[in-house]
């Protein structure tokens, strides 16, 4: 059974991503599917996995090749810069798996709810740490 703290924090770590997520749905003229967006929101909270691995694997290498880099440096390099890859690349895959991207807009649509459900995650992630 889970945790009734844990299960409150990601209950009120997702409430910011939704409010944001509803105020960017309102602005498209023309809605793109529920299960499209709902979709993305969903991979934008599960691509955290695969950028704390490669974060995780960037600090290895570093040790590995005796390379010493300061902690801003590092984590910028291996945190931000690959987060933003990742996402980058996964609306770049989205966009070229559906038809329905028909409008300027959707760009914006689709990469702010990706974007969303990575800090729906990020905010749950912060919430249980502390």
């Amino acid at each position: 059974m889970i945790n009734l703290t844990i299960l409150y924090t990601i209950i009120i770590g997702y409430i910011p991503s939704l409010v944001w997520l509803f105020f960017i749905l309102k602005s498209d003229v023309h809605p793109e599917k529920t299960r499209d967006i709902v979709y993305t929101f969903v991979l934008g909270s599960f691509v955290a996995v695969p950028v704390i691995i490669i974060a995780r694997w960037g600090r290895e290498v570093l040790s590995i090749f005796n390379i010493t880099l300061n902690s801003m440096t590092r984590q910028f390099i291996f945190g931000s810069v690959v987060e933003e890859l990742v996402k980058g690349g996964l609306i770049y895959w989205i966009a070229l798996k559906t038809s329905r991207w028909d409008e300027p807009i959707d760009t914006y649509i689709y990469a702010g709810t990706l974007a969303l459900g990575f800090a729906g995650i990020e905010n749950v992630a912060f919430g249980i740490a502390y």
